[in-house]
C-alpha cells in the first residue's frame, strides 16, 4: 500500500469519529433533535432487519438517552464534579 492509502484511511477514521462526537453532543444538548435522530436510526435498522422488535428497542434507547441527558445536566450544574470525573477518566 502506498502512503496516501494510509492517509485516506486515517482521514476517514477522523471524519467518522468527529461525526460520532457531534451525534453524542447533539443528543445530550437537544432533546427533540436527538430523539428524531434516534427514531430515524432505529427505523432504518428495523427496515434493514437488524432490529427485530422496533418498539422494544425504542423504549430501551429512549430510557438510556433520558438518563444520559440527566447526567449531562447534573455535570453542567457542577463544574467541579465534571472536572473531577474528567481527571479520573484520563488517569485510568
Amino acid at each position: 500500500m502506498e502512503w496516501y492509502h494510509y492517509l485516506l484511511i486515517a482521514l476517514g477514521g477522523l471524519i467518522v469519529n468527529f461525526m460520532l462526537l457531534l451525534f453524542v453532543w447533539i443528543v445530550s444538548i437537544n432533546r427533540k433533535v436527538g430523539y428524531k435522530l434516534i427514531v430515524g436510526g432505529l427505523k432504518l435498522l428495523s427496515k434493514m432487519k437488524i432490529i427485530k422488535n422496533y418498539d422494544k428497542a425504542l423504549v430501551k434507547v429512549v430510557q438510556f438517552i433520558e438518563n444520559y441527558q440527566k447526567c449531562i445536566k447534573a455535570f453542567a450544574k457542577s463544574p467541579f464534579q465534571f472536572i473531577t470525573q474528567l481527571i479520573y477518566a484520563f488517569a485510568n
